[in-house]
């Protein structure tokens, strides 16, 4: 089971195929189920059995939630228990994170080693860069700057403010990009693969 907490003291834990909104209470030390978030595909479960890791963003009261197997990122708003959209990214997704100032969510390939990074906006990939194989966990710099990304290859370091000025500079869809400007490699062979 994987579990985070909302501010508000209610817990959302990812729970086989589901995703279930928990409210503790104090006095009795137990908790009550809200809502669980299963059936929302055709009445089938939407997670599947491949439920990879999830992140939250309160203010726009959103679940970002991988699936391994498919390679789709679910975007669920877990206050009306439904799903917004679902990307589908590549087969092997895991980690997500979502920036602190919430404008982009991070979604890392563990098996292609691909970066993907979606404008919370308007839920949309704004780039994608190739990092290695074996994308880890996803940690952002307090001030929200830099993104630091470990993958087989080595410890990557995304500067946030610079990769958004490069995306509002191109035109078209995002292109597969090594990103020279904005990704500083902090260690690793850069001849492995």
């Amino acid at each position: 089971m994987y579990s985070k907490a909302l501010f508000d003291g209610r817990i959302l834990c990812g729970e086989g195929t589901e995703l279930v909104v928990y409210k503790p209470d104090i006095e009795t030390q137990e908790f009550s189920r809200i809502v669980g978030i299963e059936k929302m595909h055709g009445g089938i479960s939407f997670l599947g059995e491949d439920f990879g890791l999830f992140d939250i963003d309160e203010t726009r009261h959103r679940v970002y939630a991988t699936s391994w197997l498919t390679g789709y990122l679910h975007i669920i708003d877990y206050e009306g228990a439904r799903n917004e959209k679902v990307l589908k990214l590549e087969k092997g997704i895991k980690y997500v994170s979502v920036s602190n100032d919430k404008r982009l969510v991070f979604v890392g390939g563990y098996i292609y080693g691909n970066l993907y990074v979606i404008d919370a906006a308007t839920l949309e990939v704004v780039s994608r860069l190739y990092l290695g194989p074996k994308i880890r966990w996803i940690s952002l710099s307090q001030d929200g700057n830099v993104a630091y990304i470990p993958s087989s290859v080595g410890g990557f370091e995304v500067r946030i403010d610079t990769l958004l000025e490069n995306v509002s500079h191109r035109q078209g869809p995002p292109s597969q990009t090594s990103g020279t400007k904005f990704v500083v490699r902090l260690s690793g062979d850069p001849t492995r693969r």
